[in-house]
């Protein structure tokens, strides 16, 4: 890649993951990793994973990401890169070797942070910065008074080299509204700005530059997909509108004509988006399937809790009882296991990875065929919600410690 450029870095693994529609990488395998971790096996994507041999990685890795039924709440909180796995919380970001379970590095701002370690932040980002892949996370900060300057609040945008864990450098956003109980996420990268959400404000962030491109005080985005922050822009604290706006200045680039509360937003691809709210007035719900650039309804009715893409152009999303696998390009759908009587069982998405979907049934792990919608595996050893060719991030089921489980097919 050219230096001067910024691309998103696809996580074909990642829950929810997109990035630019206009250059797409599969994420990293093991042989993208420093030099100690390319002799490890790779089977990319795997379909097997030894679970007698996983390595339990620290108490508190997804912390607050997991319900009382087990169900999980958002996203799960990293990325994986190579042997590394980087987890976000409210305070800073840990970097742990898969492989050992040991903790290399925990990386905070440049500024004391006000967040807390114990609850999990939304999911850091990987893109490309001006030639490095980079894992991007968003902190809550304060500046001491001293003297005549007063206190101040900051948000900040950290890079980190993703191979090697180094703090690459720290963007502060001042944000003296904010309060660090509010959720602050990066949201997405598009063509070299950052999209950040904290509270009801969003901040595109020029990463070459290294500063606020544009701020929005009203709009709360959920999703970076095609070159368009994708979110709903508020008439008040209740309602608001489902809209879209380019990522590279802030300018509208369009906004729906209902109002809609209790809304949200989240990624299904690199062009597609997946809403979820009520009609204001009358409650009707409110779920559908849109391309990111226009906000043109794809598919009404699209009731999803979670969604992965593969990183080779298939999404797979799953709700209540249901999962559908759509082409991530026109969302057109591919196959669905819905309950008609059909005596197929609703797969839970967890990941997806090049051409593969993975998760869990009411008789446990399975990986299915993306693109088909057939069983590849019935007994996998795990449903991971992070994978590359080399290892499977999952949940072990008794203990509920987060695991790594090395793939083995």
């Amino acid at each position: 890649m050219r230096r001067g450029m910024v691309a998103v870095l696809v996580g074909a693994g990642l829950v929810g993951g997109c990035g630019d529609g206009g250059r797409e990488e599969p994420a990293p395998s093991a042989s993208a990793a420093p030099a100690s971790a390319a002799a490890e096996v790779s089977f990319d994507p795997p379909t097997r994973f030894d679970s007698a041999s996983a390595v339990i990685l620290p108490e508190g890795v997804a912390s607050g990401t997991f319900n009382l039924a087990g169900g999980m709440v958002g996203q799960f909180p990293a990325v994986l890169y190579g042997r590394l796995l980087y987890v976000g919380n409210l305070k800073e970001m840990t970097v742990i070797d898969v492989r050992t379970g040991r903790t290399e590095a925990a990386i905070g701002g440049d500024n004391t942070s006000v967040g807390s370690a114990r609850r999990a932040a939304e999911r850091p980002v990987l893109a490309d910065v001006g030639g490095t892949p980079t894992v991007l996370t968003a902190l809550y900060t304060a500046v001491k008074g001293s003297g005549t300057t007063a206190a101040r609040n900051l948000i900040e945008l950290v890079g980190v080299d993703a191979a090697t864990a180094e703090r690459l450098w720290s963007i502060p956003i001042p944000s003296d509204d904010a309060s660090p109980e509010d959720p602050v996420a990066v949201a997405g990268v598009s063509g070299g700005t950052a999209v950040l959400r904290a509270g009801t404000m969003t901040y595109g962030v020029d990463l070459l530059q290294r500063k606020v491109a544009w701020q929005n005080p009203n709009f709360v985005v959920g999703a970076v997909a095609d070159g368009t922050a994708v979110g709903v822009l508020h008439d008040d604290p209740v309602r608001g509108r489902l809209s879209g706006f380019s990522a590279a200045d802030g300018k509208l680039a369009w906004r729906d004509r209902a109002d809609v509360y209790a809304a949200s937003v989240r990624p299904v691809s690199p062009t597609l988006v997946a809403f979820h709210g009520n009609a204001y007035g009358s409650g009707a719900p409110d779920d559908r399937l849109l391309a990111a650039a226009t906000g043109k309804t794809v598919t009404r009715e699209f009731i999803t809790d979670t969604c992965a893409y593969d990183g080779v152009g298939i999404a797979v999303c799953s709700g209540a009882n249901e999962t559908v696998s759509v082409d991530a390009a026109t969302g057109k759908r591919l196959w669905a296991i819905t309950p008609d009587g059909s005596g197929r069982t609703a797969v839970r998405v967890t990941a997806a990875r090049k051409g593969l979907l993975y998760g869990s049934t009411e008789n446990g792990p399975v990986v299915v065929d993306a693109r088909t919608g057939e069983d590849r595996e019935v007994d996998p050893g795990a449903a991971p919600y992070l994978v590359n060719g080399s290892v499977g991030i999952a949940r072990n089921p008794q203990t509920y410690r987060i695991i790594a489980s090395p793939a083995i097919a």
